[in-house]
């Protein structure tokens, strides 16, 4: 059975695509994974920039994620690779074209991917408001967010989700932790987060301009900065 794998987040441009692939690339990569491990991202939301529009692999797209969910094409014909390790379910062009996805659909196209694959990692747009994925299934969550004052109540949303239907794994990014807006009172500062939830899952990006402007080749490579340290570090726990 597969390691099924949610990365989410109740916020926009707050990095969920480049922690699908990053985490992807490292689950490939580690000393441990010998034996040829499979990895395939299931783009299930829909945003501003694509996975594929950040690796530069657009012109491949022929089918995407809803046509392989409405059977206008099967699983194959949609899937795109990122590596040889690494493969893409992607994401419609069409703004709206994900909506009214039924959880009997998306179950059957999981169920398929398993045949082929040892980790499923779904990228999904607020986790509590997505009610055809069968969270009872996930291995793992991991939930992304910032130090907007928002931040705190939108976490503890998708925390419960998870925390209800039983997910082993949950961990907390702070993504993009802006340090000089806590110190100035203007955002939540991590004394705020750590009263709320336990240090072993919480973990804190700080903010970085570089994020804003990656190219492919940080996606794909293997870095020695604060976020790859904390893509190890959670990657070696949900292996």
């Amino acid at each position: 059975m597969s390691n099924k794998i949610i990365v989410t987040s109740e916020k926009n441009n707050i990095g969920k695509s480049l922690y699908c692939v990053k985490i992807s690339n490292e689950l490939c990569s580690m000393e441990i994974s010998k034996e040829n491990k499979k990895v395939v991202i299931v783009e299930f939301s829909e945003k501003n920039k694509s996975i594929a529009e950040y690796l530069e692999l657009e012109e491949q797209i022929i089918y995407d994620i809803k046509d392989a969910l409405d059977g206008v094409c099967n699983i194959d014909q949609a899937i795109i690779n990122i590596s040889d390790k690494i493969d893409l379910l992607p994401t419609p062009r069409l703004k709206d074209k994900l909506s009214n996805v039924e959880m009997s659909s998306f179950n059957k196209l999981i169920s398929e991917l398993e045949r082929s694959y040892d980790y499923i990692i779904i990228e999904a747009a607020k986790i509590s408001k997505c009610y055809c994925i069968n969270v009872k299934d996930i291995n793992s969550i991991i939930i992304l967010n910032n130090n907007e004052f928002s931040s705190l109540a939108q976490i503890n949303d998708d925390f419960i989700v998870a925390s209800e239907n039983s997910i082993k794994n949950k961990f907390i990014i702070i993504n993009k932790y802006d340090s000089s807006s806590a110190k100035k009172n203007e955002a939540l500062n991590i004394k705020d987060f750590s009263k709320v939830f336990p240090e072993p899952i919480l973990s804190f990006v700080k903010y970085d301009d570089k994020y804003d402007s990656l190219k492919s080749d940080y996606f794909l490579t293997k870095n020695n900065d604060e976020l790859s340290k904390v893509i190890e570090d959670i990657s070696k726990k949900i292996y």
